[in-house]
């Protein structure tokens, strides 16, 4: 999911895996979603009637718990983007993030850097310097963090 800027740069607001719920705020609101999104690989959207959802389900407790509980982790993603890429420059930035997702370098580079904010060659830059402060090694197609501690001083 992200916005464009007025230079036409994607700004990625989060990145959804499998069998979550999308649009919540937007649907809840009765207003047209603030966002755009594209898969990064194949996949569908199954859309929901809210009406009748809310009608037959939201009245369940636990139904309805898992529905805020999905609000909420949507915020906490957002207060995560807005702190990534106001408070912390770029170094920080991606220090911050690779040691708190896994998933981090599972894709490609270009893809990364977009979620940072930044270009790729900013990017690898970084990720050579991490390598020779002894950070992080490359692997094959990869690279796998080995002094996390040393990450971490550089956001906290």
């Amino acid at each position: 999911m992200y916005k464009t800027d007025t230079k036409n740069n994607e700004i990625v607001l989060h990145r959804f895996m499998p069998k979550s719920l999308i649009a919540e705020m937007a649907v809840f609101e009765d207003i047209d979603y603030p966002a755009s999104a594209a898969f990064e690989s194949d996949g569908s959207v199954l859309e929901i009637d809210f009406f009748q959802f809310k009608n037959n389900f939201l009245t369940n407790p636990d139904v309805a718990f898992n529905f805020f509980r999905s609000l909420s982790k949507k915020i906490k993603n957002l207060e995560d983007v807005i702190s990534l890429n106001i408070v912390l420059d770029s170094t920080s930035r991606v220090a911050k993030y690779i040691t708190e997702n896994e998933d981090a370098f599972n894709i490609k580079n270009n893809q990364l850097s977009k979620h940072l904010h930044m270009t790729p060659e900013t990017l690898s830059r970084i990720l050579k310097k991490f390598t020779k402060l002894g950070f992080i090694v490359k692997e094959s197609h990869s690279y796998k963090i080995i002094n996390q501690e040393g990450l971490s001083i550089l956001y906290e």
